[in-house]
């Protein structure tokens, strides 16, 4: 395990210091929270969030154009200059937290500037989602991943005391080809800001659970938003919330935030076998520290103490040591807790089965995701649609993948 860990941190750290020859694709990020409303309620974390994402995502090699609290007229300016910075087959992400409502099947972003006592009036008061993906086809973006953190509760209807727009969620949006849309809750839903009133943590549901797939390193874009999925939903249900994130993808292969073919020698080659080597892409040698923050990156999440034990033996006096030696302490009593912790429910047995059109849940890489039954097959298996995702991703499952849902 500590073999598997440092190597890939050392290989990590050799690409995050710039390893290959290739030029760099343009990496162009808009990152906009809106938090300080004048005519509707205001919201706490949309800022935080936006600055934690930009954070993340300079750190895997975006530029970033980072706002908050902007007019209308200045989302729009923030937009324009977006798009042209990506135009011509550059990756850009669009992550916007804030007021977000739908009104006669569009989805509109509210500025704080906000001013409307009508369904009418959002055309000219607020940002029309679909444009922007428009305009983002218009200009031949590679890739466009837009984040959409606004299915909270309609804002206008304690503003206005009546009814503009529908009262949760948002609309199924027209995703261009190129464009995967990721709304932080599905349709008729709200995203959390919080588990609880004792939860601190500065970031609402959603981005606290996307923050550290950006710097998982090979993990693919559609691997991660579903990750993402699932962490969200389970998280919302373990305190009795439904919140299921939406994915559109209408992309066409595949995009890593950190990613790449790595070559390195870590040992000087023999004068022999010089020759052979000088055709591999040069390699800048890898900094010390860099290493060490990549191996505590890849554990820094995880529940195995050999992890922990693993970077301790290899960073004894490490910055991360003291944090290292209080997590081995904290996993060392886990099992007397966990022995009191109601195990989650497992997998289908063989007598139960299901019929067309039955809401069951789908085991994916050792997540459950919501899906429904829509064919019935031989031996016992199911044809499913996972909710939320469009049909490239059905597919016939097992009965131990597939379990009534809960």
């Amino acid at each position: 395990m500590s073999i598997r860990h440092f190597l890939f941190a050392v290989l990590c750290a050799a690409f995050v210091g710039g390893v290959a020859h290739a030029a760099p694709e343009k990496r162009v990020a808009l990152v906009i929270g809106n938090d300080n409303y004048q005519d509707v309620p205001r919201l706490e974390k949309a800022g935080n969030d936006a600055r934690a994402i930009a954070t993340r995502l300079r750190k895997v090699g975006f530029e970033v154009l980072l706002h908050s609290n902007l007019t209308r007229r200045e989302m729009n300016q923030a937009i324009g200059q977006f798009v042209d910075k990506v135009s011509g087959g550059g990756v850009g992400i669009f992550f916007y937290a804030g007021h977000g409502v739908q009104a006669g099947g569009s989805n509109f972003l509210l500025p704080v500037d906000i001013k409307v006592k009508g369904e009418q009036d959002l055309v000219d008061e607020a940002v029309d989602m679909q444009r922007v993906l428009e305009r983002l086809a218009d200009a031949k973006a590679k890739l466009s991943l837009l984040i959409i953190d606004a299915c909270r509760d309609n804002p206008f209807k304690k503003a206005y005391g009546r009814s503009i727009g529908a009262s949760r969620g948002l609309a199924i949006p027209q995703a261009p080809s190129g464009t995967l849309v990721v709304y932080s809750a599905g349709i008729g839903q709200q995203a959390l800001d919080k588990l609880s009133e004792h939860d601190t943590n500065p970031n609402g549901l959603f981005t606290r659970e996307f923050l550290p797939l950006i710097e998982t390193p090979n993990l693919r874009l559609d691997e991660a938003v579903r990750k993402l999925r699932g962490a969200v939903i389970a998280k919302a249900k373990s305190v009795g919330h439904d919140q299921n994130p939406a994915i559109y993808d209408q992309t066409d292969g595949d995009f890593y935030f950190i990613n790449g073919p790595v070559s390195i020698n870590i040992n000087a080659a023999p004068a022999a076998t010089q020759a052979t080597t000088q055709t591999a892409p040069a390699v800048a040698g890898p900094n010390a520290a860099a290493i060490e923050l990549e191996f505590w990156t890849s554990i820094k999440g995880s529940n195995d103490r050999t992890d922990f034990e693993a970077y301790l033996k290899q960073y004894p006096s490490g910055s991360f040591a003291s944090i290292a030696r209080n997590r081995i302490k904290a996993l060392a009593a886990a099992p007397a807790v966990a022995a009191t912790t109601p195990q989650p429910k497992t997998a289908n047995t063989s007598t139960t089965s299901f019929a067309v059109d039955d809401e069951v849940d789908v085991e994916w890489k050792g997540s459950w995701y919501p899906a429904s039954v829509m064919e019935v097959k031989p031996q016992g298996k199911y044809k499913i649609h996972y909710q939320g995702y469009d049909n490239s991703w059905d597919e016939v499952v097992g009965p131990k993948r597939i379990r009534p849902r809960e």
